[in-house]
């Protein structure tokens, strides 16, 4: 209980330092370099070989032209790996780099925050450390590193990932929530599409008093109720065949 406990604090702490803004569901573009030197990952990128002087003038022009941050401007270019650019992004800032597709997720962990406000706020907590939660983000969150929780003593402490690898993170996370999201829209969108929920309620009771009826004519008059079903059935054929003639 206490462990719940503490974890709903630092819950509470860590959506207090969030901002608010809405949830949307198309993909969530990387804000890192709004806390990235452009120009100190520049040198640091031509400094460790990750790119040549050629391929960073490409990037900046793309940049300039598009309105991209630098490092997706060089992962979209092909001049570097992603890994290669938030390594260089974590080294810029101060922050740890993480590859978290070599790391088992803690799914009791990552569920402290719902799929909405991990998608929205990018962050996904990893594990407890001690005294502090580890939570890796693709934003540069160095100001907020190790800052401490003033209910319970810990310290959130905010390890770097790419964007690629956090997207497949909580979409491993967060099937079920996903699917069923996605089969929600369908039904709202397009029910005739849908084979989920495709009766409402009052569509439902309509159909059981029919079935309920056609039983009980069935015990008491089954040769009339027969003939009369087949006629039903004979009628609604014929309509149709003659709808599609129609369409021809």
């Amino acid at each position: 209980m206490a462990e719940t406990s503490h974890k709903n604090d630092w819950l509470r702490h860590v959506q207090r330092l969030l901002p608010k803004r809405p949830f949307a569901r198309r993909h969530v573009a990387n804000p890192a370099s709004s806390a990235v030197d452009q120009q100190e990952l520049s040198t640091c990128l031509l400094e460790a070989g990750t790119v040549d002087p050629k391929q960073l003038a490409e990037a900046r022009s793309m940049q300039a032209r598009c309105g991209v941050p630098l490092e997706d401007a060089l992962v979209s270019l092909g001049h570097a790996t992603e890994d290669s650019v938030w390594m260089a992004v974590a080294s810029v800032v101060g922050q740890r780099f993480v590859d978290l597709r070599s790391i088992e997720l803690d799914p009791s962990c990552a569920r402290l925050v719902s799929f909405e406000s991990a998608h929205r706020h990018r962050l996904l907590p990893l594990h407890f450390d001690g005294d502090r939660y580890v939570i890796a983000s693709p934003r540069a969150r160095h100001d907020l590193n190790a800052l401490p929780d003033p209910v319970t003593g810990w310290a959130t402490c905010f390890v770097l990932v790419t964007p690629s690898a956090f997207d497949e993170a909580l979409d491993r996370l967060h099937a079920k929530e996903l699917v069923e999201r996605a089969q929600s829209e369908l039904l709202l969108l397009s029910p005739q599409d849908s084979a989920r929920w495709v009766l409402d309620s009052r569509q439902k009771r309509v159909l059981c008093g029919l079935l309920a009826l056609t039983l009980v004519s069935l015990a008491a008059a089954p040769l009339a109720t027969i003939s009369l079903l087949v006629f039903i059935a004979t009628a609604f054929y014929l309509g149709f065949a003659g709808f599609r003639c129609w369409l021809v």
